[in-house]
Parts: C-alpha cells; sequence; structure tokens
C-alpha cells in the first residue's frame, strides 16, 4: 500500500513520525513523508527506506512565511497533491492538525481517505502557551493571528469531524474529542510509546539486591525531555535544594534542551545546586535512553494546565520500559495509568513540600523495586509501540499487523 504521511516541521527528526513511518515500512508498505524545509535540505531523499518529499526552500527571509503550516497555505496544498498523485498515494496520514484540513482537502480531491494524527490537543495547547509566554506586542499579535486557540478549536472541530479516523495520544483527548461531538466511533487511541525493540531486557532482569537499590547509596531522579515553561521544572530545582539542606544522597540530571534551557541553568546556579543538578542539554535519542537507564526514579513535574491534564508525554511510558518508578505531578490522563498499573507516585498537592515528601518515600529500595517492576510489566504487556501501532495499522489498511514482517524500527 501507498502511504503518505504530512509532516509540518523539518526531518530528521521527530520521534512519533519516525516510529509511524518505519513501522509501516517494516510492515510492507511503501511510505512518503511531506515535511517542511527550513534548512534548504535537498528536496527529495530516500533514507532507511523512506521517501522524503521536502517544501521548496524560499530563502530566511521569506521561508518562514512561504512554508508556514496552515492548511490554506497553496505551497503546502501543492506540494501535497503533487506527492500524492506522483506516488499513487493510497491514504494519508496527517500529523496534529494545523495541516489537517489540507490533507484532507487533497483526500477528497484524489478521492483516497484521510487519517489525522493528533499528539497534541492543539487548542489547549495554544492556550496554554499564551498564558505561560513572556508578554510583548508582537507576540500578542503573533499569537492573535496564528496562534489563536479559539480558531485552532474550531479547525479542530471541522477536521475531526471530515477526517476519516483521528488517533489521540491519549485516553483523555479521546474523552475530550467526545465531549466536543466527535463521534466515537471515529477515534483510536494511539499512545506514544517506545518500541519492544529499544528495552530488549527480560521483564524480570534486576533482583532486589542488585545494588542500585542499596538505601545508602546515592539516589538519581532523571528528567527526560523538553525543556519549556509547562514542564514545571523550578519547582522540582527549588526542592532539591530543600533535599540538599538535608544533607541526604539524592542527586538529579535533566536530559535534554530546548527554549527553556538557558532559564533552567540560570535556576540550578542561582540555588547553588551544580553540584547536585546536572543539565545535559540536547542529545541524542539514543543517548537519553541511555542516561536514563543509570538513573532510580523518573520524573514529571509537569504545570496542572489544560493541555497537560489531556496529554500523555512519552517519558512516563520510557521510565515504565526503563524500570524506573515514575514520580508526576497530579496530571488526570498520568494519574489515571499510575494507578491502573501500581508504577509510579504522584505529589498530589502542586508544592515544594509534596514534591520533597513524596520523593523521599523513594528513598526506600523495596518500594522503588515494586514500582519498577509493575511499570516494566505494564509496558511488555500493554503500554509498547508494537501494540499501539497495530491499532494504527488496522484502520488505516484494514489488516492486522501482527500478520506483517516483525518490527525492527530504531525509534
Amino acid at each position: 500500500m501507498q502511504i503518505g504521511l504530512v509532516w509540518d516541521s523539518e526531518y530528521p527528526w521527530d520521534v512519533r513520525v519516525e516510529k509511524i513511518t518505519h513501522s509501516f515500512i517494516n510492515a510492507g508498505h511503501e511510505v512518503h513523508l511531506i515535511c517542511r524545509n527550513r534548512t534548504a535540505q535537498v528536496r527529495y531523499e530516500f533514507a532507511e527506506g523512506l521517501h522524503i518529499h521536502r517544501l521548496p526552500y524560499a530563502g530566511k527571509q521569506i521561508d518562514n512565511i512561504t512554508s508556514f503550516p496552515f492548511f490554506g497555505n497553496p505551497v503546502w496544498l501543492t506540494s501535497i497533491q503533487k506527492v500524492v498523485k506522483a506516488c499513487r498515494i493510497e491514504a494519508l496520514i496527517v500529523r496534529d492538525i494545523p495541516m489537517a484540513l489540507a490533507g484532507i482537502c487533497i483526500g477528497r480531491l484524489r478521492q483516497i481517505p484521510c487519517y489525522v494524527d493528533m499528539a497534541e490537543p492543539y487548542p489547549e495547547m495554544l492556550a496554554g502557551y499564551q498564558v505561560l509566554q513572556r508578554k510583548s506586542v508582537r507576540k500578542t499579535i503573533l499569537n492573535w493571528a496564528v496562534r489563536n486557540p479559539w480558531l485552532a478549536q474550531s479547525v479542530e472541530h471541522l477536521a475531526c469531524k471530515l477526517a476519516s479516523h483521528v488517533f489521540p495520544v491519549s485516553v483523555d483527548m479521546q474523552k475530550n474529542l467526545i465531549r466536543k461531538q466527535v463521534p466515537s466511533e471515529k477515534i483510536s487511541v494511539v499512545h506514544n510509546t517506545p518500541l519492544l525493540s529499544d528495552f530488549p531486557a527480560p521483564m524480570y532482569d534486576i533482583s532486589e539486591s542488585d545494588p542500585r537499590y542499596d538505601r545508602n547509596v546515592q539516589l538519581t531522579v532523571a528528567y527526560i525531555g523538553d525543556l519549556t515553561e509547562a514542564r514545571g521544572l523550578p519547582l522540582v530545582i527549588e526542592g532539591m535544594s530543600r533535599v540538599k539542606q538535608l544533607l541526604l544522597p539524592i542527586k538529579m540530571i535533566i536530559i535534554g534542551g530546548g527554549r527553556y534551557e538557558s532559564r533552567i541553568r540560570q535556576l540550578i546556579q542561582d540555588w547553588n545546586l551544580s553540584d547536585h543538578i546536572h543539565c545535559t542539554g540536547w542529545v541524542s535519542h539514543r543517548e537519553a535512553y541511555a542516561r536514563m537507564s543509570k538513573a532510580d526514579v523518573g520524573l514529571i513535574p509537569h504545570l496542572q494546565t489544560a493541555h497537560n491534564h489531556l496529554t500523555v508525554p512519552n517519558k512516563i511510558f520510557d521510565y515504565m520500559a526503563g524500570h524506573l518508578p515514575v514520580l508526576s505531578a497530579r496530571l488526570e490522563s498520568l494519574e489515571e495509568i499510575l494507578e491502573k498499573t501500581g508504577s509510579g507516585l504522584v505529589f498530589h498537592e502542586y508544592t515544594v513540600e509534596s514534591f520533597v515528601e513524596t520523593l523521599l518515600q523513594l528513598r526506600d529500595p523495596v518500594v522503588r523495586f515494586k514500582l519498577g517492576q509493575k511499570g516494566r510489566i505494564a509496558f511488555r504487556s500493554q503500554y509498547h509501540w508494537e501494540q499501539d501501532f497495530s491499532t494504527m495499522h488496522g484502520i488505516v489498511t484494514g489488516r492486522d499487523v501482527s500478520t506483517t514482517q516483525p518490527l525492527s524500527g530504531s525509534a
């Protein structure tokens, strides 16, 4: 089957785009990715079995306008139409709401189905972004024009109504779409889970006698992911200053980078925590996994926004796969998974005191081992990409992925 995927940013790289494209390829399909091209890369590339079609590059001065991911952008519409026609695409998948209507229009024109992959609750994400960002006249105008959550809400409603099927990333996003009157039969959850092949060790690979479970050795808390305002790291950094005052052998590693990285580094310096918190900056996906595997606790301190309540960050599944007990802020979508699997603890009040109190419970090596083991079991039995992809594959192709070639991707 000829499958097209529309991605509104550059490729490489995005973990979910890679998992989707390579999984379809490994299942025996030909996949064509249509993506943005702000860095003047080659227009067409064939890499690791994937056909990559990039938008024309218009130069630094105007490319941000000509390739802006807006469903009415003629550059995008023309590019999608050319690939769909020339490559005889039989099904389109559009990643996220901004380009959904463009894909749906081309799909209707070519009489092929168009599916929307919703990796984020887009209107809620834009609303949260406007609240958290630093205000300026330029940003206020920009938000009103192109980051308007009310406009996004209307686009989302129309796109979900017209799409052949919708793939939200969490059960809470699914419930939210149903509340918005999207028919439940058109919605299937596809979590952003890791591949089993990325964590190939046996289910019961760590014993309670492992040296890491000695109460007297250093405990390392890991955060993995982008560094943005909504991730809640300032509260954690202040909490680590309390831990330092208690003279406890607890340290932290922040694995990732982003627009908020300089602020995080400044906070670490302001609290005099350079000897207790290490920020790696951006690292490759594989290196991030390697660093995470050496930690003892996986942290999700995200702010309690509407966006964070609806989405499920893929780091929760990474922690579970890596046998790390999860320490999370109280977020509806995460709390449901943690209660179901018994794989972590929640600090119920979004305060430094609640965070530190809950963290100290994880000093007990037996508690950590049992939570980590339950998470590992849940990952291998349910929360892995092979399971989630089978849902998407079955709907897009009408076939069960278990009857196709086994996955061997590197996402």
